[in-house]
């Protein structure tokens, strides 16, 4: 089975990170709060991302002409007259306590100007911030968004997450993912990949972009989806003739200029998206299928030169890793009489009975 995590839970991430960039800016930080720092942020790759995100969007605000003061202030319930006070009462409150109440200001005030920034941002020009988030071979994890929508992303997969005031915008750069999306008619939201668009009406789907085009399965609700290269997110999608809506049970192939629907059983859909349980489903499929499918998830690459092996019908439920290639392997040769031929980090398979007419 792939490797499955589950992110950390995204409020207590950016309450850690708050507390990490008031420490941080802290005039007696020393060497040993820095080391205390890396190794918290090594401990999860979305730990390091969420802290430079909120580090970048608190370097913006101090870099405009826009006073902290409001932010301490809402962020403590301080007011200027409890702020004099302290200051004249510095003898009165020990060294470590007056570090701590600053520092606890400063996080909490990060929260508040980040959580500010993110509804003022599109209306002082600023883009809206971007999360890049990653799978490795055979890795298989499971993200839960600001809006408590989540991504499950396949091996070998990479994604941009883009959320404004506005919009939210998925960017599939490479592989596949599946989404559940949490509702907000005031927030469209928008997947892309390559040059079609998908967009969510409340439902569960999966996204996959291959090599010329990509495979959008409906699992529940349903999306609107379009090839067209002129459309982008944000646009009235009436005036696209292109568009079309699937429903839950509906798989669309899409590439520049077209899009083919099928509609399949539950079966066949729950075979699609098998991957996401660490298994994959295969019945009556080409081996050349299988075996491309299987190539995601495994250094060892099968290769398959003869187009009548190729076409070779087979089915079976192997691991969405590493050892559903050796399966592949022993089924072929053990069930059809084939042979597996490693080099390197390739797998041949070819007929030996076919090799030996040919060769007569």
């Amino acid at each position: 089975m792939g490797e499955i995590h589950t992110f950390p839970d995204m409020a207590r991430v950016e309450q850690e990170a708050a507390d990490w960039i008031a420490r941080l800016n802290a005039v007696d930080a020393g060497q040993e709060e820095r080391s205390r720092f890396l190794a918290w942020r090594a401990q999860h790759p979305v730990h390091g991302q969420v802290y430079d995100g909120m580090t970048a969007v608190w370097t913006a605000l101090e870099s405009t002409d826009l006073s902290m003061e409001p932010f301490v202030a809402e962020a403590t319930g301080a007011v200027p007259e409890d702020r004099d006070r302290e200051r004249g009462e510095v003898g009165s409150v020990s060294r470590g306590r007056r570090r701590w109440i600053i520092g606890s200001a400063l996080a909490a005030s990060v929260l508040a100007a980040v959580g500010w920034y993110s509804t003022l941002g599109p209306r002082v020009g600023r883009a809206p911030a971007e999360t890049i988030l990653q799978t490795s071979l055979g890795e298989h994890v499971s993200i839960r968004l600001p809006d408590q929508s989540t991504i499950e992303l396949n091996s070998q997969s990479r994604v941009r997450v883009s959320y404004s005031q506005q919009m939210r915008r998925i960017e599939i750069e490479q592989g596949e993912a599946f989404f559940d999306v949490a509702p907000d008619p005031a927030r469209p939201f928008w997947v892309m990949a390559g040059r079609s668009a998908v967009r969510a009406l409340g439902t569960a789907f999966g996204t996959y972009l291959r090599v010329g085009g990509i495979r959008v399965t409906v699992a529940q609700g349903s999306v609107q989806v379009s090839a067209a290269d002129h459309v982008q997110p944000g646009e009235s999608r009436n005036a696209d003739s292109n568009a079309q809506v699937l429903k839950a049970g509906q798989v669309a192939d899409l590439d520049r200029s077209s899009i083919r629907v099928h509609t399949l059983s539950d079966n066949e859909i729950a075979r699609l998206l098998s991957w996401r349980s660490g298994r994959l489903f295969f019945e009556n499929e080409s081996l050349g299928n299988v075996a491309e499918e299987l190539n995601r998830y495994t250094n060892s690459q099968f290769v398959i030169a003869d187009e009548a092996l190729r076409r070779l019908e087979i089915g079976g439920s192997f691991s969405a890793g590493p050892r559903g290639a050796d399966a592949l392997v022993h089924m072929l040769e053990d069930g059809f009489g084939l042979r597996a031929r490693r080099e390197g980090g390739r797998i041949y398979i070819d007929d030996p009975l076919r090799l030996q007419s040919q060769a007569h």
